[in-house]
């Protein structure tokens, strides 16, 4: 039998706010045990979007709550009548969703976390789990992605569309497609439920506190939304349209050493080989304009009370422009050029210094479009005291990518110093007498990994899924069984991923007296027009007061460069896969006495999944044969929820289930390079794995509940997923047959070894949550007003596998992190708001896509802080006219990552995006 090795991830602290977060729980917990005469929260069963129509009050309430805490409040009330263990962020109004995007709206839900992609909120991890383990629904219906994976990138939502956001951390049979970490439902506006004609526009100025940092870009951007609620007299008819537009830009600031580890890998002159030492280092700067454009439409028709049919239309086109320019500096003899480098000074990890650098400056430009389309015809029928329903869905994703690259390098060597003795806390320095930002100093240049001064990527995604649910459901009553559902889901999704690389080759390279001349016919070096030429951008937080400043494009339309014609991307991470997936389901609700009265439901999903990918495999002698491969299986996924109502607003909330999430897309492709070894006359290869089945686990949840007031609560969770499917980078038995074998030798079995993702069993992931919100007038009149809201959960896992070998794996569980806090304090009264947000992350690994394929970073802890602050106008000509201030990134928190080697720790990236200002005003008719 092979064992199985359990590592655990170890992550960093961030004492402070797990501190502050620790405190307010104890805070909430003595306040409320001693808070007088407590009003116990709203009857669960209520009708919560209808109240939230009318406005939330108590008791004791003067006036009628609006703004942050009826949205509070509201949320509150649909996490304490779910029957699953759920989180819920809901918007005051349409267009008033808080925060500034949807993915930093979710991360201070309790046990969930944002990842920041260049400096924007773009994926989110759920109880530690990584994007890949959620799913993500519209109005119920699984979405497709712009990303080269299945996970929805948020950033293509605007927060300005949305009514509700719900996690549901333990999966209902009857809510479909779901995630092994949980699953996010997206709603929007539902307008027979609102009173009256509504219409909402705000707009907003953007300001980000770094300067311009190449020229051509920009440092300031707006928002602009408008949105129209209305239904008929008799309310059979209604409508809801938004539009939103958002002119953002995105700026960063980088220095990222490379490669850190023995110098006798390069190895790097005068360094010993045992010694540790970095191979070279990149630093720079990148501008993002990014505009997208998100467009709404929902039309409910209800001609009587037994039917109802409501369109949803959702269209968001989101355009991203990128300039870089970067310098860089090779330490390893393998170097930039022919004149080898010499290190005279070496620390680790600490610093160093280089002399006879042949630096490299790359003009980098990325431009970008997505669309994203999504509709759905959902239908409900009652007869009979059936509920019938029917739903139809499809939504696309398309992105079109093209990235440039242009190198330039100094005429002659040049002495530079780096010193990375900052360590994880701020940018290495550089300095060198050479003057980088005169334009005469540099020629166009040959670099060995392109093999040509210049190169283009274009990049193509298509993602296209078609969905479609029918269900009924009847209320009855027979000994625990109170009602029951079933139905049938289906879906069928294609994405095809197509990167294409092209190598551009210099026209008429120099090559006498070129320092970067390897000997090729296309190697060497050419003159850098005039005419091209920018004024130069400032390094100075690197040490560097000037850089040389070109368009990458402007450069590779020129008469110096032309396309080789040969392909440089291999397509071995390219993909072609496409699911079928039918799910059938029943579900029964319960309602019984058990020492406390129990409600809750016990459900069975039956999914049937057909997969196949269309690939290509690299022969090994030159030419490639296409792949097809098919499978198909079957999963069974019981799941029981119950709420234990122990009286006084305790409940107490127990759920298991089989869980599953589908594995990435990329492990799935039908690339591969395989071929027949002469000695052993048996097949063996490397690539994707197209017969993958799912991550899968048993699922085991607890909460404890206390509900005090309609805006005050607090709840402790705890969550154990025993994994009895992982997938892992493995060697497997695999059947080659159909693959081509253009040489002589006749294998002896078409059962090889291919060394590729793989199911593997074992492991275990497992958390504790801890959440409250407190409002405190509770404890007295004088605080009316002021509120307190703050998560904490602290994960651990362990990730299963071994290789052919029986060696021990150290792949780490993708988006875990040990740690997830978040703290919010508000203050809202007499048309006054403000609010302060703290989200902290403990060090995390993600995957992300470099330039060939998918790899693990591991990023540091970080602290994300908000400010937002606001004026609503309660009297007068003015009436309902806010104004609002926000402060994104407060302290301009960095974003870094680290690589390890033997045991040491050391800086990979160290990247700074500014602070983001936003103000303007909103205005509700």
């Amino acid at each position: 039998m092979r064992k199985y090795n359990l590592i655990t991830n170890k992550q960093s602290r961030s004492n402070a706010l797990i501190n502050a977060t620790s405190i307010l729980a104890l805070s909430l917990s003595a306040a409320l045990v001693g808070a007088p005469n407590l009003a116990l929260a709203q009857d669960a069963t209520k009708d919560t979007k209808t109240e939230a129509v009318k406005g939330d009050t108590t008791k004791d309430d003067t006036v009628v709550v609006v703004g942050i805490r009826k949205s509070l409040r509201k949320a509150i009330s649909l996490k304490r009548a779910n029957l699953s263990v759920v989180e819920v962020a809901t918007a005051e109004d349409i267009g008033k969703l808080p925060g500034i995007s949807i993915a930093e709206t979710l991360s201070r839900l309790p046990g969930v976390a944002v990842q920041r992609v260049d400096g924007r909120s773009q994926s989110i991890s759920i109880r530690g789990m990584g994007p890949t383990f959620g799913v993500t629904l519209l109005n119920g219906m699984e979405m497709v992605s712009t990303g080269d994976d299945r996970s929805f990138e948020y950033d293509q939502f605007p927060g300005e569309l949305t009514t509700q956001l719900t996690v549901y951390k333990t999966p209902d049979a009857a809510l479909g497609t779901q995630g092994l970490a949980g699953t996010v439902d997206i709603s929007t506006i539902d307008p027979l439920l609102t009173s009256g004609k509504k219409f909402n526009v705000s707009a907003r100025a953007e300001l980000n506190s770094y300067d311009k940092l190449i020229p051509g870009t920009k440092n300031t951007g707006s928002r602009f939304s408008a949105s129209y609620i209305d239904k008929n007299e008799d309310g059979t008819f209604g409508v809801a349209l938004g539009y939103t537009r958002l002119d953002s830009p995105t700026l960063k600031k980088y220095f990222n050493p490379w490669d850190f580890g023995p110098a006798g890998w390069w190895p790097v002159v005068g360094v010993p080989e045992d010694q540790l030492v970095y191979d070279g280092f990149e630093t720079g700067v990148m501008a993002w304009d990014g505009v997208r454009d998100s467009m709404m439409g929902v039309f409910e028709f209800k001609p009587t009370d037994n039917f109802k049919s409501k369109l949803n239309i959702f269209h968001s086109q989101f355009k991203q422009d990128m300039n870089g320019r970067e310098l860089a500096g090779v330490l390893g003899d393998w170097g930039l050029g022919n004149v080898p480098t010499s290190v005279t000074q070496n620390n680790g990890a600490a610093g160093l210094t280089v002399q006879n650098v042949a630096a490299a400056v790359t003009m980098r430009e990325d431009h970008r479009k997505d669309d994203l389309d999504a509709i759905s015809w959902t239908n409900e029928y009652y007869v009979g005291g059936w509920k019938l329903q029917g739903d139809l869905a499809y939504s696309k994703a398309t992105r079109k990518q093209k990235t440039y690259e242009v190198y330039a390098a100094t005429k002659d060597p040049i002495t530079m110093t780096a010193d990375i003795n900052s360590g994880f806390d701020g940018f290495g320095q550089l300095s060198s007498s050479f003057d980088f930002g005169n334009i005469a100093n540099y020629n166009y240049a040959s670099y060995w990994w392109g093999g040509g001064g210049g190169y283009i990527q274009d990049a193509l995604i298509n993602d296209e899924m078609k969905n479609a649910r029918f269900s009924a459901k009847h209320d009855f009553h027979y000994g625990i069984f109170k009602d029951f559902e079933g139905g049938i889901i289906y879906s069928d999704r294609t994405k095809k991923v197509d990167y294409v690389g092209t190598t551009m080759l210099l026209t008429n390279p120099t090559q006498d007296g070129c320092i970067h001349y390897y000997g090729g016919s296309s190697d060497g070096c050419m003159a850098i027009p005039a005419s091209i030429v920018q004024s130069p951008v400032n390094l100075g937080f690197s040490g560097i007061p000037n850089l040389i400043s070109f368009d990458a494009s402007d450069a590779l339309s020129g008469s110096e460069f032309i396309a080789s014609t040969e392909q440089n991307k291999n397509p071995y991470w390219n993909y072609n896969i496409n699911e079928k997936i039918t799910t059938a389901f029943v579900k029964f609700g319960l309602e019984f006495d058990a020492v406390i009265p129990f409600t809750g439901n016990i459900g069975l999903q039956a999914i049937h999944t057909e997969q196949s990918s269309i690939g290509t495999n690299d022969n090994g002698d030159g030419t490639k044969s296409l792949v097809s491969v098919k499978t198909d299986y079957t999963n069974y996924l019981p799941s029981l929820n119950l709420t234990g109502d122990l009286g006084n607003g305790l409940y107490l909330k127990l759920a298991a289930a089989k869980v599953q999430a589908r594995p990435q897309l990329e492990m799935m492709r039908a690339n591969f390079s395989a071929g027949v070894d002469n000695t052993t006359k048996k097949w063996s290869g490397s690539g994707g794995n197209p017969t993958l089945e799912p991550w899968r686990a048993n699922a085991y949840d607890i909460s404890l509940e206390k509900y005090f007031t309609k805006g005050t609560y607090l709840a402790i969770a705890g969550f154990r997923k025993d994994l009895t499917t992982a997938v892992l980078e493995n060697t497997i038995e695999f059947d080659f047959s159909g693959f081509n074998n253009p040489t002589s030798i006749t294998p002896i079995s078409n059962i090889g070894l291919l060394t590729a993702p793989a199911n593997v069993k074992g492991g275990y992931i497992q958390g504790v949550e801890f959440s409250g919100a407190m409002e405190l007038s509770i404890i007295d009149k004088a605080f009316d007003g002021f509120g307190v809201l703050g998560s904490f959960s602290n994960t651990k896992s362990n990730v299963p596998g071994t290789d052919i070998d029986g060696k021990p794996t150290n792949q780490p569980l993708d988006g875990l992190s040990g740690q997830v806090a978040s703290l919010s304090v508000y203050y809202e009264n007499n048309g006054w708001q403000f609010r302060v947000s703290d989200r902290y992350r403990s060090e995390f690994s993600a995957t992300r896509r470099n330039s060939f394929h998918a790899v693990i970073d591991t990023i540091r802890p970080e602290n994300l802080v908000e400010l937002q602050a606001g004026y609503t106008f309660q009297s007068g000509p003015l009436q309902d006219l806010n104004i609002l201030f926000q402060i994104n990134n407060l302290t301009d928190a960095a974003y870094v990552t680290s690589q390890t080697a033997e045991g040491v720790e050391a800086l990979k990236e160290y990247h700074k995006f500014g602070r983001q200002y936003l103000l303007g005003v909103s205005y509700k008719f």
